[in-house]
Order: C-alpha cells, then sequence, then structure tokens
C-alpha cells in the first residue's frame, strides 16, 4: 500500500505508515488491514458522539466495498447510513442519530 495516493487533483497520506502488512514485509493483507482500520476509527467517532443529545449527522469517506461492514457498525452504535457515490473507490456515507 503506498503511502501516498492520488484521488483526482487531492493527494492524501497517511500520517502514520501501516508497517505490518504485506507491502512492506507484514503478515497483514493490505487492503483488508486498511478496511478493518477504517471500520474501527468509524466505529469509534460514532461512539464519541454518544453522549450528545439530540439529533445529529456525521459525514465520512468510506470504501466502496466497506460499506456493508460500515453499515453494521453503525446500526450497533444506534445510527443509521445513507451512502452517495463519490468516484469508482470512495462513497460518502452520511450517518444520522435521532429525529430526522
Amino acid at each position: 500500500m503506498a503511502e501516498q495516493d492520488q484521488l483526482g487533483d487531492a493527494a492524501y497520506e497517511l500520517k502514520m505508515p501501516f508497517v505490518v502488512v504485506t507491502s512492506v514485509g507484514g503478515p497483514y493483507d493490505d487492503d483488508a488491514y486498511a478496511a478493518g482500520w477504517e471500520a474501527k476509527t468509524i466505529q469509534i467517532q460514532l461512539d464519541g458522539l454518544a453522549e450528545q443529545s439530540g439529533p445529529l449527522i456525521m459525514v465520512a469517506s468510506v470504501l466502496i466495498e466497506n460499506q456493508p461492514q460500515i453499515d453494521l457498525v453503525a446500526m450497533q452504535e444506534g445510527w443509521t447510513v445513507t451512502f452517495e457515490p463519490y468516484d469508482d473507490t470512495w462513497v460518502t456515507a452520511t450517518f444520522q442519530r435521532g429525529e430526522d
């Protein structure tokens, strides 16, 4: 997994490289590791909002292939999520909790 990738005109870079993935000699598959990291990050963000009251919305970009897992994370944390395509790799996930 490259430390930096291009997404249209915007570039993104890992703040902390994954050093245990196969592309750098580690034991874990790059894509699976990244998908798990993404799902746990979303769960932590949603959990961090748990104490707030009233309707809430959170928006995040997630990998297309990770949608089913992200949907389960949202349900576990008491949120609903909708996905809108962004490009061939990413979708925009809109998480909602409480009244519409």
